[in-house]
């Protein structure tokens, strides 16, 4: 049995503890309300689990699983995705992107393999002037970086949301 099956039967349990009234009238209505509320959080935190599960299965090493939990702590889970794939139609290629956030941040956490072989850097740097000429921000670290700083990686994504807004707002006015 997977977690996700673990925690489908988890919820399910949830919902049958909570009481349901069996008639609703204007004495037990508040109690109805509650419960519905109930069933509701309960609902998301298993949809955000579901996602969880789904988004962890996607990374490949992990370092991209630790940087994608850590941002799952700050980021709303509709706006990570652990991977992404992007179609360049002039240079007929499919990239795959690590983490992609906000619609506009592109992490790519690489390996030593990334370093070390000169068509892998030179595929890496294709692919981010292909990101940033489509207007994303690429942010590539290496796997050392993640390991010692993947708490920074929301500050240091929080902190260009701020200077991107601020530099958008003063470009409007």
């Amino acid at each position: 049995m997977t977690e996700l099956d673990k925690t489908q039967r988890t919820l399910k349990r949830c919902i049958d503890l909570i009481p349901t009234p069996k008639i609703i009238n204007l004495e037990n209505f508040d109690e109805f309300i509650n419960r519905r509320r109930l069933i509701e959080e309960i609902r998301q935190i298993h949809g955000f689990r579901k996602k969880l599960y789904e988004e962890l299965e996607k990374c490949e090493t992990h370092w991209q699983e630790l940087a994608l939990l850590h941002l799952f702590k700050y980021f709303s889970w509709e706006l990570i995705r652990a991977e992404k794939w992007f179609y360049d139609s002039e240079n007929k290629k499919h990239w795959r992107v690590d983490i992609y956030v906000a619609n506009l941040i592109i992490i790519e956490i690489d390996g030593k393999h990334h370093r070390l072989d000169d068509s892998r850097f030179t595929l890496d740097e294709s692919k981010d002037d292909f990101f940033t000429e489509n207007g994303y921000i690429v942010l590539r670290r290496s796997n050392d970086w993640t390991a010692k700083n993947y708490k920074k990686l929301p500050t240091i994504i929080l902190d260009f949301l701020n200077n991107y807004n601020k530099r958008i707002f003063s470009l409007s006015i």
